[in-house]
């Protein structure tokens, strides 16, 4: 079996495909005086309740936690969503793909985002 068949396999709900903006926010840690916030500017390739694929030209460190800010344009809703880089893949030169699984976490709005995607 490849690794693009683990993926699938690995997945829980069926994926729905959608191509918006999503704001990835990656804080670092080099020093506590530092400001190392860095917020990349993605495209989600598909997502559902668990989860989601982003297309990035930033590499993503492999089970990094980091929070993520989706925003549809097309029903005006945005989303606060903390999540684990499952795994990543490099396309080309300087452009990556991603899958997270999502976390429930206090901050994350997981009972809206549900509500969003059953409706979609």
């Amino acid at each position: 079996m490849n690794k693009q068949q683990d993926i699938i396999e690995a997945r829980k709900e069926s994926r729905k495909d959608f191509n918006e903006v999503v704001f990835v926010e990656i804080l670092g840690s080099s020093s506590a005086t530092s400001n190392d916030q860095v917020i990349l500017e993605c495209t989600t390739r598909d997502v559902s309740s668990s989860g989601l694929k982003i297309n990035t030209d930033h590499p993503l460190l492999l089970r990094s936690i980091l929070e993520i800010n989706l925003s549809f344009k097309k029903s005006n809703q945005s989303f606060q969503l903390i999540g684990e880089v499952r795994w990543t893949r490099c396309i080309d030169d300087n452009h990556y793909e991603a899958g997270f699984e999502l976390l429930e976490a206090d901050h994350a709005d997981m009972e809206a985002w549900n509500a969003f995607l059953s409706n979609s």
